[in-house]
């Protein structure tokens, strides 16, 4: 399923870019396509279970390779940034790095990410990080790294988790 979506967005970002090509520039209508993929180390892992994954992990690096050109762009969450894809990552010039658990998952995320250029006082100060908080690294912080405070929810929270009690 997310091999055939992905193909569908990259026949019609490549469309749309072919087309647009052949018109004026004040006509290009074209719009930012985002691909959000939430859990990211199981669909691009680092090391592919088969050759289904192999297939799809191969999509993805191309996406992240040659996507950003025809305006499709991947948002990759993960809390397992060590199982992601190297070649992938590599292609991600922003990156967010929210609340960490402990000291030695600072020293896997910076590996994993590629961003050994952080002052580790920053790093160290995202094991701290509370809800509402991330370090932004990346083009979108000026090449700075600096901290992101966003604002409280301004939504009712919904939904629920699971009960854990049999159901009869």
């Amino acid at each position: 399923t997310v091999s055939a979506f992905l193909k569908g967005c990259w026949e019609k970002a490549r469309f749309a870019w072919d087309f647009a090509q052949r018109q004026p520039t004040q006509e290009d209508k074209r719009v930012p396509t985002f691909i959000v993929l939430d859990e990211a180390h199981n669909f691009i892992p680092k090391e592919p279970r088969g050759r289904a994954d192999a297939t799809l992990r191969e999509q993805f690096r191309t996406i992240a390779a040659e996507g950003r050109k025809y305006g499709l762009f991947l948002i990759l969450v993960s809390q397992r940034p060590d199982k992601l894809d190297p070649l992938v990552v590599s292609e991600c010039g922003n990156k967010a790095i929210m609340q960490l658990n402990s000291e030695s998952i600072v020293n896997v995320a910076v590996t994993a990410l590629g961003i050994e250029d952080v002052p580790s006082k920053l790093m160290q100060r995202c094991v701290r990080c509370g809800k509402g908080r991330a370090l932004l690294v990346g083009d979108w912080s000026g090449y700075e790294p600096l901290f992101l405070y966003s604002a409280a929810r301004r939504t009712k929270k919904g939904g629920r988790d699971l009960s854990f009690r049999a159901r009869t």
